[in-house]
């Protein structure tokens, strides 16, 4: 009997040994687990401090600005009617001409010669005309050969005021006052109607168009004659004012983008035409927008969102549409009323219900006749 417990002694000491050595093991991870719980239930249950500041309610006044393209208010390429070659030519690109002046003759030999000819027979067809026309004698002379006689002569008539209605577009005028911006002729060049490079090209500049593809989101602001300023890149100090004289009345379906012409008078030719300019809208709105600073918004997968303060100073998060994007100042169409205190700068630990430590509020302000935050 003492021989079997003398050998049953180093298991229970193996398993003494080896329950010490799991409870060593153990304990501390219990240990940690219980401070790592604690301090879960410490963070959840503290206050977390945020700043806050005031969304803006405000009258709509500001400005849109969006890129156009300056086009001449009458432009015309000039191309040859009759078959010839450049004899002169009067003017040169760049040259300001006045409405119907020459600009170039053409040489016509072949029309020349075809009115000669023309003329001719029409000098034949009239003294056969007169001559059976005159005749007294009864019978010597049938009503029929002097319808002929009459007929003959008309069609030549016809055809000489033709040929000499074509000689007249041997001298090229300027349909308009304007400048000459193309010139694609010289002395001795071979002219023909089936050519399909102009001989001139001709512009009224002193009155300009500038089109501007405005998108959707604007285009009820755009009526016809409301202000707009037309602003060169490199000469920003220097404005240009004119009114919208029409717009397209209907978006492109490829774009969503209303065509609007705008009138500018150009008395000292800085603007020309194919430029591209800043045009910036002033319209005239009765409705009141709601602005939010931009570090305010909280972007997840859920939507955009800002976190507004409740009464018990817990967090509300509320979903908004965003209408326009000013840089540090976001107009807001719908989600807020504009009278919301918004948290700046939220972290991702904020959401509904949990309770914060106001330690700041601040007031925005907003530039509305630019635009642009101050």
């Amino acid at each position: 009997m003492k021989k079997r417990k003398l050998k049953l002694l180093p298991i229970l000491l193996l398993i003494v040994i080896l329950v010490v050595f799991f409870l060593i093991g153990l304990l501390p991870k219990l240990r940690n687990k219980k401070m790592l719980n604690e301090e879960a239930n410490i963070k959840i249950n503290s206050t977390q401090p945020v700043i806050l500041v005031k969304a803006i309610r405000t009258k709509d006044t500001t400005s849109i600005e969006l890129p156009g393209e300056v086009r001449a208010y009458k432009e015309t390429q000039i191309f040859a009617r009759v078959n010839g070659y450049i004899k002169k030519w009067y003017t040169d690109i760049g040259t300001s001409v006045k409405n119907n002046q020459l600009l170039a003759e053409i040489e016509t030999p072949e029309i020349d010669q075809q009115l000669a000819q023309t003329k001719a027979s029409l000098s034949l067809a009239k003294a056969n005309y007169d001559r059976v026309s005159s005749v007294q004698i009864p019978g010597a002379v049938s009503k029929q050969e002097i319808d002929q006689a009459r007929t003959s002569y008309e069609a030549n008539l016809a055809i000489v005021r033709q040929t000499e209605a074509m000689l007249s577009f041997k001298t090229i005028r300027a349909p308009f006052a304007g400048i000459v911006t193309a010139r694609n002729v010289d002395f001795g060049s071979l002219i023909s109607p089936s050519n399909t490079t102009p001989m001139f090209k001709v512009e009224q500049i002193d009155l300009l168009r500038t089109y501007v593809n405005v998108p959707q989101v604007y285009s009820a602001n755009i009526t016809e004659g409301i202000s707009a300023e037309i602003i060169l890149e490199k000469y920003p100090e220097y404005i240009i004012t004119g009114k919208v004289a029409r717009t397209a009345e209907a978006l492109d379906p490829s774009s969503r983008t209303l065509l609007t012409e705008i009138h500018v008078k150009n008395p000292d030719l800085k603007l020309r035409p194919g430029m591209y300019v800043q045009v910036r809208f002033k319209p005239a709105r009765e409705s009141e927008v709601v602005l939010i600073p931009a570090n305010t918004l909280i972007v997840r997968a859920e939507g955009t969102e800002v976190a507004t303060l409740n009464k018990d100073n817990t967090i509300k998060l509320k979903e908004i549409k965003i209408a326009r994007d000013y840089g540090k100042f976001l107009s807001i169409y719908s989600g807020i009323n504009g009278d919301e205190w918004l948290v700046t700068n939220p972290t991702d630990k904020l959401s509904n219900g949990i309770k914060v430590n106001v330690v700041g509020k601040q007031q925005a302000t907003f530039a509305q006749d630019t635009g642009k935050q101050k």
